[in-house]
C-alpha cells in the first residue's frame, strides 16, 4: 500500500467531490438534453456526452484504486 501526503489526500478529496457533485451531474443533464434531439444512432452530441461520462467514471475508479 502506498502512502499519500496530506496535500495529496486533499487533492484527491477535492477531485472526487468535484467529479461526484459537479462534473458527472452536469454531464448527466447534458445527456438528457441530447436525448431530446431524437435519433440516437446519429446523435453525435449524445454519443460524445456518454463517452465523457464514461471517462469521468473511469477517472473515479482510478482514483479509488
Amino acid at each position: 500500500m502506498e502512502k499519500i501526503t496530506k496535500d495529496g489526500y486533499t487533492k484527491f478529496l477535492t477531485e472526487m467531490n468535484s467529479l461526484r457533485e459537479k462534473i458527472i451531474p452536469e454531464i448527466i443533464l447534458r445527456i438528457q438534453e441530447a436525448r431530446k434531439n431524437g435519433d440516437f444512432s446519429e446523435n453525435a452530441e449524445l454519443h460524445s456526452e456518454i463517452k465523457t461520462k464514461k471517462n469521468m467514471e473511469s477517472r473515479m475508479d482510478f482514483l479509488l484504486d
